[in-house]
């Protein structure tokens, strides 16, 4: 893979390669809408995928798109991540990741309560980590 290749040109392609490259490594995916829309109109969502058949005492967590700026690279890292251990092998931990946890064209308000309901629907990751 080339050092640019992973990198995408917006949000929407962005998921659809993260959801892809998990799918076909047969992580679990779950997608997790945050109430808004991006500006092409699509549902704006925290999507997760952790893989299925590793050790639960060890869990590798990676999250992107946190802190706005760092989306796109934070998505790129999980991708190329994926892609890679597609065509060598994963890790043996259990993995999970976490994709664009914060959206830049989303408002500070409409975080604060994306924030505030995180415990909502992470309570279906729990069995994730031990």
């Amino acid at each position: 893979m080339s050092k640019s290749s992973a990198f995408s040109e917006d949000y929407a392609t962005a998921r659809n390669r993260f959801r892809e490259a998990a799918a076909g490594l047969g992580w679990r995916l779950e997608a997790h809408p945050v109430g808004a829309r991006g500006p092409g109109g699509e549902e704006l969502t925290v999507d997760a995928a952790y893989s299925t058949l590793a050790d639960p005492e060890k869990v590798l967590v990676l999250s992107s798109g946190l802190h706005g700026l760092e989306e796109f690279f934070g998505s790129a890292l999980q991708t190329a991540l994926l892609e890679e251990w597609a065509s060598s092998s994963p890790p043996e931990v259990k993995c999970l990741f976490l994709h664009a946890l914060r959206n830049d064209r989303i408002s500070s308000e409409e975080m604060a309560e994306r924030s505030l309901s995180l415990p909502k629907w992470s309570q279906s990751l729990a069995s994730v980590a031990p």
